[in-house]
């Protein structure tokens, strides 16, 4: 028996089971029997490989341990397993990656899931002994990446696995492919092992990479390089001081109409760990699996639910404001998000698209500098709405259908984004809630509620403190700082009214006053940092989700509050209308061209510049993965060629080193083939190239003649002179340009 394949099968092998012991954990009982099955595995296939030679019908042992599996498993479970085994990865990825893939059909039994484990471990044993005793150490990585990737899907990495799974293949590599043990393969297989288990004892098991933080670092990082970077909190409510950090113009806003209009960068629907982030897949999936494509077939789209609504109202009953255009170009603000009121009816840009029910994103190679956004949207503040009645009792089938999808919605809404922090919980209850009356609860007095309570325990500063580490800046912000700005009055306000029954969201991004428009001869306003600004988002049933402020100078105090509900609706338009009656086209491209504002030429220089640096970052990383790529392959196409040319006979060295240099020579642009045009070739290399000498090539002729035609032996001297002359022409010339020097150095990937 060969010890040295035994002992790499065997760990292996073993990598494979601590593999299946983690992904499974205590699911699988009895794991001793899969240990020893898939030692018998290895076993069997040594007995083959031994006896190969000897009895053609060798290859029968390796089914002597099945009938053994057969019956200890009960001849039943294999196939249920299977799903079983699949079923149980994708829980635990959902379960970790919070996602919501489906999973099969059936239920996970135990039995069942033994059973295939079983089958698994007896493959896995006569597997590897035969990629081992093949020396195939490309199928050995392969299989070695299925099981790490295995263990990445179930969130179950383990370093001990890793290191079972690739030692063997390092080994197979640097052992020359020799079958027998050697003490260079031995030391190099001690070392690494060491090495590698060292590094997996002091490495902390929590900062151990998993596939959700590769994914979400790579993604962030790509994300950041396309789109340039954040400058909001991005829902971190402990970096609350970000929100106003700079006063550099981010956009320009060009509007129809004179109204607030609050355009929205970020959403969060969940708080974790002091920071708002959107739900979860997982929240998409079970019952409401589909459920948003549905509702899209009914032309019901949460993000533009508001303005839909406005459509389908009876103008007769209120005042139904007419359709606004807003034009807006990105200066220095993130790109990623498409900055959409609440009240969007439309975008006229193929670069954006909906995330779920939360916000608009850019899908542009590097954003949209410039788009054009339709909302409908009256003057009124979000608390005063109230749903008309064809809502409760629809008149015509497009209200009907709207109805319809919206109590889908609703459903969703209600339970998903009512969840208040536990630690939070009781805070909010006594603060906000204990003390209320209830006789004329609804919304409006809800939101008067939450800003008396507010005005009355905190004060609202520019540049707030950071918590202390460990503390939760709600809580700190409620009980014992006692001031905050737009970030931390809206995080507060959303768990008051969540703990209240009223479904609500975080949402930041940027405010745009109607007195901005009113001073602007254009219609249009520059958004500064100092426009930066943190709300509420509350749902109103049967009409959507409506900006709600709770922050200090934002909101109009109870009294005027009282007298705007008796006021009619009246919008103004602005300048922008009377200068452009043609309205504007819709901006799909991100190139920032034809703004026909002359003091923004310095700014779509600066947009223009950057887009094309971020480019050329992108090619220089892509060059550079590929230029890696290249080496790896070249490196290992290098060393098949060095061993196969050790243990090559010198006939076939000489055929070798022929093919060699024609193939050299073919990609000079020399047409070079052994006994033909010798001497008009070889004054060609001496034109060339200053090493040749006249009767250099003509000489290698011969002595490959000698070999191929006579079928001689050479001399040491002779060797040495094939070699010269094709070290030589292997290397690039003072005078070759870069492009030759990139075929000679990757010729060994072509063919000869």
């Amino acid at each position: 028996m060969n010890g040295w394949t035994f002992l790499l099968s065997c760990l292996m092998t073993g990598g494979s089971l601590l593999t299946m012991q983690g992904i499974w954990k205590d699911n699988i009982g009895h794991f001793y029997i899969p240990v020893l099955m898939a030692a018998a595995g290895i076993v069997c296939s040594m007995l083959v490989h031994r006896l190969k030679n000897k009895y053609r019908l060798g290859a029968v042992i390796l089914l002597i341990p099945w009938p053994a599996v057969f019956v200890l498993t009960g001849f039943h479970g294999y196939f249920a397993g299977s799903k079983a085994w699949i079923n149980l990865m994708i829980t635990q990825w959902n379960k970790v990656h919070e996602d919501s893939i489906a999973l099969l059909s059936g239920n996970i039994v135990q039995h069942d899931l033994w059973a295939s484990t079983v089958v698994i471990a007896l493959l896995c044993g006569e597997v590897t002994y035969f990629l081992i005793t093949l020396r195939k150490y490309g199928l050995c990585a392969l299989y070695c990446i299925l099981w790490v990737m295995a263990q990445l899907f179930s969130g179950a990495f383990s370093p001990a696995a890793c290191i079972g799974l690739f030692v063997p293949v390092v080994a197979v590599y640097i052992s020359n492919q020799r079958p027998e043990m050697t003490r260079r393969g031995l030391l190099w297989v001690a070392g690494l092992t060491a090495v590698l288990a060292v590094c997996a004892v002091i490495a902390p098991r929590e900062d151990m990479l998993s596939m959700a933080k590769a994914k979400s670092a790579l993604e962030l990082s790509i994300r950041n390089m396309r789109y340039g970077q954040p400058v909001l909190p991005e829902g971190h409510v402990d970096e609350a001081a970000r929100l106003k950090s700079n006063d550099h113009e981010m956009l320009t806003v060009t509007s129809e109409q004179e109204k607030n209009i609050y355009l929205k960068g970020y959403s969060g629907g969940r708080y974790v760990d002091g920071c708002w982030k959107p739900l979860p897949n997982t929240d998409y999936g079970g019952e409401y699996s589909g459920m948003l494509k549905w509702l899209a077939k009914l032309n019901f789209h949460p993000l533009t639910q508001a303005a839909e609504y406005y459509a389908l109202s009876d103008a007769e009953q209120e005042d139904i404001p007419e359709t606004n255009e807003l034009r807006i170009n990105v200066a220095e603000a993130y790109r990623y998000p498409v900055y959409a009121p609440a009240s969007l009816y439309q975008v006229q840009s193929r670069h954006a698209k909906s995330k779920k029910d939360t916000e608009m994103i850019s899908k542009g190679i590097v954003g949209a500098n410039r788009y054009t956004l339709e909302e409908i949207s009256n003057a009124k503040p979000s608390e005063l709405m109230i749903a008309q009645d064809w809502v409760s009792n629809p008149e015509n089938e497009a209200q009907e259908q709207y109805v319809q999808a919206e109590a889908v919605y609703r459903e969703f809404v209600y339970n998903h984004y009512l969840t208040v922090d536990a630690d939070l919980a009781d805070t909010v209850q006594h603060l906000f809630w204990d003390d209320y009356d209830e006789t004329n609860d609804g919304i409006y007095s809800a939101v008067c509620q939450i800003r008396n309570k507010l005005e009355e325990t905190v004060f609202y500063t520019y540049d707030p403190e950071k918590p202390p580490e460990g503390k939760d800046p709600i809580l700190w912000f409620l009980t014992q700082s006692h001031e905050g700005n737009a970030v931390l009055y809206a995080s507060a306000a959303v768990e008051a009214l969540r703990a209240h029954g009223i479904p609500a969201r975080y949402a930041e991004g940027y405010y745009v006053s109607d007195t901005d428009f009113q001073k602007s001869e254009d219609g249009s306003a520059a958004v500064t940092g100092s426009n930066a600004h943190a709300w509420a988002e509350v749902y109103f049933d049967g009409i959507g989700w409506l900006p709600v402020e709770f922050t200090p100078g934002y909101y109009y105090d109870t009294v005027t509050l009282r007298q705007m509900i008796s006021t009619s609706d009246v919008i103004r338009k602005t300048a922008a209308v009377e200068d452009d009656p043609n309205r504007a086209d819709p901006l799909a491209t991100a190139d920032g061209q034809g703004s026909g504002q002359p003091s923004k030429v310095v700014k779509v220089v600066k947009d223009t510049a950057a887009i094309i640096l971020g480019v050329v970052a992108a090619f220089i990383l892509l060059m550079i993965f590929v230029l890696i790529i290249l080496e790896l392959v070249r490196v290992i196409c290098i060393g098949e060629m060095i061993k196969h040319f050790k243990n090559a006979g010198q006939e076939e060295r000489i055929t070798a080193i022929e093919k060699r240099i024609f193939l050299l020579l073919k990609l000079r642009g020399i047409d070079a083939r052994l006994g033909w045009e010798t001497e008009k070739v070889d004054q060609c290399l001496t034109e060339q190239f200053d090493w040749a000498e006249p009767g250099d090539y003509t000489r290698v002729c011969s002595i490959l003649e000698k070999v191929v035609y006579g079928g001689c032996e050479l001399e040491a001297y002779e060797m040495r002179t094939l070699n010269y002359f094709l070290d030589k022409i292997s290397e690039a010339g003072p005078k070759e340009d870069w492009k030759m020097r990139i075929k000679l150095r990757y010729s060994c990937l072509m063919k000869d």
